[in-house]
């Protein structure tokens, strides 16, 4: 449901320009497909996808979106590609779009090459702990809520989408490594959790041996070192040379929409916190920040 609401927004600035009986259908279509009347909500769409201004992007992206989840009609996934095809034509989706121009695995890799920068920050951090000095907890803890929470909000979404594709275009032992790569995400998770859990801990009431906290830091180091790394020389390869176009123009398109004010105040967190990471311990930020 998030996906389609952030649909409407991407072109919201631009509807103004819309006749108002277009606007209305529009809004129809939506109220449908939110109470789950997808018949109502298809024909809405389908109606307004000629129509060749902001609301056509808009239908347009949702018939997209309606035909990859299998809503109303038949799934299909070239007819969803199809129609995200045609709604990143409109000029409205290229002028307000949130980095969907860029492509989409070099996002992703530089998503991950933060990550790595700041994974060069925590060994740091715990190299001089293991040698004697201090924890120092706020730049420890500030590493690991980035590494913990950032990826599920802001990166995994479009990667699943991406893995999604490719196990479409993948047969059998050919998709394993896809499968095999996706089902880490939860034990790197769990493992992030547990290490900020036992550094939170040893501030307060429970002092846990050095070489615990050590090794439990050192694995979630490899562990996500050695996941990303598999992802930038093996899968992302690969999913350029699969990937067509157009099935990468359409998850840029579902995956790029404009945020919630929320979600806008929580990248902005991420991207402030991560500055203030790199102000205190020099991780190579270079002039983008990124």
């Amino acid at each position: 449901m998030r996906k389609l609401l952030i649909v409407l927004g991407v072109c919201v600035a631009v509807t103004v320009g819309s006749s108002s009986v277009a606007v209305a259908g529009l809004e129809e279509g939506f109220a449908a497909y939110k109470r789950g009347d997808y018949a109502t909500a298809l024909k809405e769409f389908r109606a307004l996808a000629s129509e060749g201004d902001a609301v056509a992007t808009v239908a347009q992206a949702n018939l997209g979106m309606m035909y990859e989840n299998g809503h109303g009609v038949t799934q299909d996934y070239k007819e969803a590609a199809n129609w995200y095809r045609k709604a990143a034509e409109q000029g409205c989706a290229r002028s307000v779009r949130r980095q969907t121009m860029e492509p989409v695995i070099n996002t992703l890799h530089d998503q991950h090459q933060r990550m790595f920068r700041l994974l060069d920050a925590l060994e740091s951090e715990i190299d001089a702990f293991d040698t004697g000095n201090a924890l120092d907890f706020y730049i420890i803890d500030g590493i690991l809520e980035y590494i913990e929470t950032y990826p599920d909000r802001f990166h995994r979404p479009t990667e699943s989408s991406v893995y999604q594709a490719m196990r479409r275009r993948l047969a059998g032992a050919e998709a394993a490594p896809i499968e095999r790569i996706e089902s880490e995400h939860g034990g790197l998770g769990a493992a992030v959790r547990a290490l900020r859990n036992a550094v939170d801990a040893n501030t307060r009431t429970v002092m846990f041996p050095r070489a615990f906290l050590v090794k439990k830091a050192r694995d979630v180091i490899h562990g996500f070192r050695r996941h990303m790394t598999t992802e930038e020389e093996r899968i992302f390869p690969l999913a350029r040379e699969i990937l067509s176009a157009e099935e990468l123009e359409g998850i840029a398109f579902r995956n790029g929409g404009a945020l919630a004010d929320d979600e806008e105040e929580e990248e902005q967190r991420f991207d402030t916190l991560y500055r203030t990471i790199g102000r205190q311990v020099e991780i190579g930020l270079g002039a983008s920040g990124t």
